[in-house]
């Protein structure tokens, strides 16, 4: 039934002068095909330009003439390969695990599309084997030392972005995108609904990285307290300054209200470490810290998952898994130490049993 009804569809097309030969089709047209229906102006700007170069900078280079129907999983696995940094070799041009991961995910997202589309049966890349991705341990600051930083940085523009990543955890974007708008100060409540990435033109504030980053987070009394000194300046400021001052609404601007690129915050952060000798982290890891301090304060891994605006708790898992494996150490040692007194003290009861018959006797 099948068969004879994707033959009629087909002798229906060639008469119609629309049949085209799958035979023929590369893995070029499709990626280019797949990436202006799927991706371009549906994704957030930084995914799209993630996807871009994925394509047109690895995939279609070193594989895109395949014709499609006759790509195997084993194409994909020497195309990773090729791509893989192998350190035996110090070969520095090659790409990280991590890296090749996105790109796997990427053919594969473009080849399941394929597959709907009955160009061809099965997708290659699910059975391709993928480099073991190398665990990444990013530096954090425990809460101490967030502090300390912030003590440093009091009433500096650079205060705000570093206190919402550090007490709050958002992404740099979501920095850059807060507006005032978006702070609810009697609920105490900080509302995550749109970020600005790096060159997307000034003031464009554009969806965030995934649906389940849309959140509300409760904020801390000492993030409350700076984010409200901080409008308070810029009120001075705007006083001040009258019509040379640039209102944008943005909560993280300079003093004159204008707005930088995001990726300035970081520079900007790097300087700072240098300038007040905190050791070199970078400033996505204040997000990590935020979560790493959370987790160890024993806060379940589902309430930080959501904070974090991850989709997925397997996600917020598998990035602090060695946090939570350290904390599983110091549990042990806890309960042991716990034991130990339990055990002496029973030794005690002991003796003093011993002690009594002897007297008894």
């Amino acid at each position: 039934g099948d068969a004879q009804k994707y033959l009629n569809e087909v002798l229906g097309q060639i008469e119609n002068n629309s049949y085209i030969d799958t035979k023929k089709i590369t893995l070029r047209e499709l990626l280019v095909e797949w990436f202006s229906k799927c991706v371009e102006g549906k994704l957030a700007p930084n995914t799209v330009r993630g996807y871009k170069v994925n394509i047109y900078k690895h995939i279609i280079p070193h594989i895109g003439w395949i014709p499609l129907q006759q790509l195997t999983s084993r194409d994909i696995e020497n195309f990773y390969t090729e791509l893989y940094r192998d350190d035996d070799n110090d070969n520095s041009a090659g790409l990280s695990a991590t890296s090749i991961i996105y790109i796997h995910r990427n053919l594969s997202k473009t080849l399941d599309y394929a597959v709907k589309k009955r160009l061809i049966l099965r997708n290659p890349a699910r059975d391709a084997e993928l480099p073991s991705k190398e665990k990444f341990y990013s530096d954090v600051f425990d809460q101490q030392t967030i502090m300390q930083l912030l003590t440093a940085v009091k009433n500096d523009p650079m205060e705000l972005p570093i206190a919402l990543s550090g007490l709050s955890g958002l992404r740099r974007g979501e920095d850059a995108g807060l507006m005032w708008r978006d702070i609810d100060f009697d609920r105490c409540i900080l509302n995550v609904r749109k970020q600005r990435t790096s060159g997307a033109g000034n003031t464009n504030r554009s969806k965030l990285k995934t649906l389940d980053s849309y959140r509300c987070i409760r904020m801390t009394k000492t993030l409350l307290e700076i984010l409200k000194r901080h409008q308070e300046i810029q009120n001075r400021n705007k006083e001040l300054l009258g019509d040379d001052y640039v209102d944008t609404g943005f909560v993280c601007c300079e003093p004159d209200g204008s707005i930088v690129d995001p990726s300035t915050y970081s520079k900007r952060f790097s300087q700072i470490l240098k300038k007040h000798n905190f050791k070199a982290i970078r400033f996505h890891d204040l997000r990590h810290s935020f979560a790493t301090n959370l987790i160890r304060l024993g806060v379940p891994i589902n309430t930080v998952s959501k904070m974090l605006g991850h989709s997925s708790v397997t996600i917020t898992l598998d990035i602090y898994a060695h946090v939570l494996e350290e904390m599983q150490q110091e549990a042990v040692i806890k309960m042991d130490e716990d034991i130990s007194k339990y055990i002496d003290n029973q030794d005690d009861i002991i003796d003093i049993e011993t002690d009594n018959k002897i007297k008894e006797n």
